[in-house]
């Protein structure tokens, strides 16, 4: 809610104090910094996920393609293991 409204650094703080973290808070904590157009923050976010699932690769593309830093988008793209229809339609609408 923090991140959706804008206040990522509330987020971040909240995110800071959980005592669990699972693939839906990374993915909302990785979510929010795209939508603020702070990808530097979001890769960090990224390559600190325990694990990851298409939706945090799909939201990293978007992240880099909304800012136009398609060559990093490309790139994390191809080091995908596995592309579905969302991820190939995301590097295509950037």
């Amino acid at each position: 809610m923090y991140a959706t409204c804008g206040e990522v650094d509330l987020a971040r703080r909240m995110f800071d104090t959980s005592p669990e973290r699972d693939l839906v808070s990374w993915n909302s904590m990785l979510s929010g910094y795209v939508n603020c157009g702070l990808t530097a923050s979001a890769r960090h976010v990224f390559d600190e996920m325990p694990e990851r699932g298409a939706i945090s690769w799909n939201a990293m593309i978007n992240g880099y393609s909304k800012c136009n830093e398609m060559d990093s988008a490309r790139e994390l793209f191809d080091r995908m293991p596995s592309r579905n229809v969302e991820s190939w339609n995301t590097l295509i609408a950037g």
